[in-house]
């Protein structure tokens, strides 16, 4: 086997083809070589080639209307590219470019069309990993998106079969007593069932195909679904994966070959379970290879500082550039006038954006539930005031009775402590809220007056794993749900209880906590390379102001 086919084989797509394959498709690519700063692929440019790296670093970047570079990714050995704009025909949506010396092999679109058409499953998997997903970012790609092996719908047909069995049973027995009258409502009976039972058949095929495995460049995912009822999504960061254990525990996992993965972090709370996955073991290999590459991607990206540092103290910086994916800056908040304030305590927002923060109160169906025991005892001492002004049918008006002088006195007796209980119940499902900064989340639940207050302060970079879950089907039906944030070291998880939209909350904090972590890693590294770079940059200057003595060569 020839020296390109054999670095081919350290790419993720080529590793299972045999040798013949190998060459042949080593023969199909051309070798090229770019220095450090070469541009590669560029942003607004047609798709003309795919490519496989061979050695180097290269750094992903789009550039904004105002000509600021924003990196989004980096490449190492074994990586590839440049598939995007060959399926789609759409222009390049990013710029690709050498941190140091590169070695490319390059498929062109003949070339690369060969290499699909000859291998449909490559194909299909470069396809497969561009698949969108519920909360998917931007630059985010998914390498496994599937679902469970289909005996798992054999298994749950197990309990449908047994009855139908069962009924079959019935009827053949009632079948040989002519005389018995149930046969008589028989026919009628096997069409309710056989309705019954086949609505149940297609709720269980549905439940299957609803529950989705997903392992992309920055998470691994679990989503559960149960029709009408609910939902749930366990997610955790790749690069936070600490093991993932495959098992087999049946004799029928081992004879269709499908198993099951457990994934853990450093969280103490459940790990994520991948259950009747079929090629486990390939996906298995899949998580710690990504979880690999999110670890290199991080000393990529420290490397992609230095050179930049170093350039901009020695001069040679061209351009405005951003040192990592950044965050854009937190809006102003604006002032906020008495009125608005009145209107906002009245009719509250179930999610309040302000700052450099995002605040989410749960859901009004909450609100009701607590306030619904105030509102209806306040409808007696209202309805007798009312009552009092306006006649009622068959009894008059109230204010000519002999009593209605106490019942005046009973009624503003009740209506102020009923107006109490109420503003008490609704200021308290008002004190309950859960945030998230740029650096921590916050649970606190306060009751009025500050007679009672629990207030949880974590980290964002200890986030282990986040799960949403949909408990039922009106809450399905109203979006509504738990949030459930496991940390490292803590045995009690982080839980935001029935709050609108459990998912865009599961994927604010999944991206706050990202760009933290990022963020956190280039400020400690930053500083180090700024002091190197302030070593290199008077270094440079001495040389190059030294004037050589006569017959010295110059250093």
């Amino acid at each position: 086997m020839n020296e390109l086919a054999t670095r081919l084989r350290t790419c993720l797509l080529f590793e299972d083809l045999s040798e013949n394959e190998l060459e042949y498709l080593a023969s199909l690519a051309k070798v090229q070589r770019y220095p450090e700063g070469t541009v590669v692929i560029r942003q607004g440019d047609p798709g003309d080639a795919f490519y496989v790296v061979l050695s180097g670093h290269l750094e992903v970047f789009r550039t904004d209307k105002k000509g600021l570079e924003r990196t989004i990714n980096y490449h190492l050995a074994g990586h590839y590219f440049g598939e995007g704009a060959l399926f789609t025909g759409k222009p390049r949506v990013a710029t690709v470019r050498t941190m140091d010396d590169v070695e490319l092999a390059v498929f062109d679109k003949a070339a690369f069309e060969q290499l699909c058409s000859r291998h449909p499953d490559i194909r299909d998997y470069l396809i497969r990993t561009r698949v969108d997903f519920p909360g998917r970012q931007s630059d985010e790609v998914a390498d496994v998106h599937t679902r469970r092996h289909p005996y798992a719908v054999i298994e749950r047909f197990f309990l449908p079969v047994l009855i139908l069995a069962l009924v079959v049973g019935i009827s053949f027995a009632l079948s040989l007593f002519p005389g018995s009258p149930l046969r008589a409502i028989l026919p009628w009976t096997w069409v309710v069932f056989s309705v019954l039972w086949l609505l149940w058949a297609v709720l269980l095929y549905i439940d299957w195909i609803n529950d989705t495995f997903i392992v992309s460049t920055k998470r691994v995912i679990h989503i559960e679904r149960v029709l009408f009822l609910r939902e749930e999504r366990r997610e955790a960061p790749i690069d936070q994966v600490l093991s993932v254990t495959m098992r087999t525990p049946t004799l029928m996992a081992r004879l269709l070959g499908f198993g099951t993965l457990v994934i853990r972090t450093a969280s103490l709370g459940n790990p994520i379970v991948f259950d009747h996955l079929a090629e486990a073991g390939r996906i298995q290999q899949v998580i710690l290879e990504l979880r690999d590459r999110a670890r290199a991607y991080r000393v990529a990206a420290e490397k992609g500082q230095r050179r930049r540092i170093l350039q901009k103290h020695l001069g040679l910086q061209k351009g405005q550039a951003e040192l990592l994916i950044p965050q854009p800056p937190p809006p102003l908040p604006k002032p906020q006038r008495t009125l608005y304030r009145l209107l906002d305590y009245f009719i509250p927002r179930m999610k309040l954006v302000k700052s450099d923060e995002v605040t989410w109160r749960k859901h009004w169906l909450v609100l009701l539930k607590k306030v619904a025991m105030p509102l209806l005892s306040l409808c007696l001492p209202i309805g007798l005031i009312l009552a009092s002004f306006f006649p009622l049918p068959l009894i008059g008006q109230v204010s000519a009775w002999p009593i209605f002088p106490y019942l005046m006195i009973l009624s503003v007796l009740l209506l102020l402590p009923l107006l109490g209980w109420l503003w008490w119940r609704y200021e308290d499902w008002r004190n309950d809220i859960y945030t998230v900064t740029a650096t921590s989340i916050i649970d606190r639940e306060s009751a009025p007056f500050g007679f009672r207050e629990h207030k949880r302060v974590g980290s964002l970079e200890d986030i282990e794993s986040v799960y949403s879950h949909v408990p039922n089907f009106l809450a399905k039906v109203l979006n509504l749900g738990d949030v459930v944030i496991d940390t490292a070291g803590s045995p009690a998880a982080y839980t935001f209880e029935s709050v609108h939209d459990p998912l865009a909350v599961q994927q604010e904090i999944f991206s706050r906590m990202r760009a933290y972590r990022e963020w956190k890693s280039q400020s400690e590294s930053q500083a180090e390379m700024e002091r190197w770079a302030d070593w290199f940059a008077e270094y440079h200057r001495l040389v190059s102001e030294k004037e050589p003595m006569e017959g010295e060569p110059r250093p």
